[in-house]
């Protein structure tokens, strides 16, 4: 079984750029420090080191290593893998449109 180590890596820069932009003040920043009960400035006084942002982008390195290696386990596409991938991505469509239209 062999897997793309640079279909892999270029997927965890997208997890990790994801990351960035889901946690931006342009996404969700605002709403996730008001549910976490801080304040930006408590955040911001916490700061990120460089040791976090690693840890973050080896986590999606991980996470995506760990899934070219199922996608590769099951080789071609089954009725099943189809059904459940229709289930997969329509679900995070419909996540996203409830979500985004409040």
């Amino acid at each position: 079984m062999r897997v793309n180590l640079l279909a892999v890596l270029v997927s965890g820069v997208a997890i990790f750029v994801l990351g960035g932009l889901w946690y931006s003040p342009l996404l969700f920043a605002k709403r996730w420090v008001a549910l976490l009960g801080k304040s930006e400035e408590e955040l911001k006084s916490a700061g990120a080191t460089p040791l976090m942002y690693l840890t973050v982008f080896v986590c999606g390195l991980l996470t995506a290593f760990g899934l070219a290696v199922i996608i590769n386990h099951f080789g071609h596409l089954t009725p099943l893998m189809i059904d459940s991938g229709y289930n997969l991505v329509s679900f995070v469509l419909a996540g996203i449109i409830l979500a985004a239209w409040r």
